[in-house]
């Protein structure tokens, strides 16, 4: 059974960067560019979600049930891969399709 969480990305200008924060997991990146802050916070959640314990992550969830961490890494796998593709795109219009499946995966409703 595949389980998933939204999660809220807010994006602040603060002078020349971009400063993306995860309130519902206190965590914080940045980047030069939105897209950049978007994807830096995108890979310190994944990193979080790879290293964290259960405990940690109930503990900064306590309303979410977590059968194992290993099912919601199938979903990031398939992100980062998709990252992959994306930074290493030449072509406009492939990075534009790239970026769109990804804010899809990002921000699902």
């Amino acid at each position: 059974m595949e389980q998933s969480q939204r999660l809220t990305a807010i994006i602040e200008r603060e002078n020349n960067l971009y400063v993306s924060r995860c309130p519902e997991l206190d965590i914080a990146s940045q980047g030069a560019s939105i897209e950049e802050a978007r994807t830096n916070l995108i890979d310190a959640l994944t990193l979080f979600f790879e290293v964290a314990g259960e405990e940690e992550i109930r503990r900064r969830m306590p309303n979410v049930e977590f059968v194992s961490n290993v099912e919601a890494l199938e979903e990031t796998k398939r992100f980062f891969a998709l990252a992959e593709r994306f930074r290493a795109a030449t072509d406009e219009t492939e990075s534009e399709r790239l970026g769109e499946e990804l804010g899809q995966i990002i921000f699902r409703g």
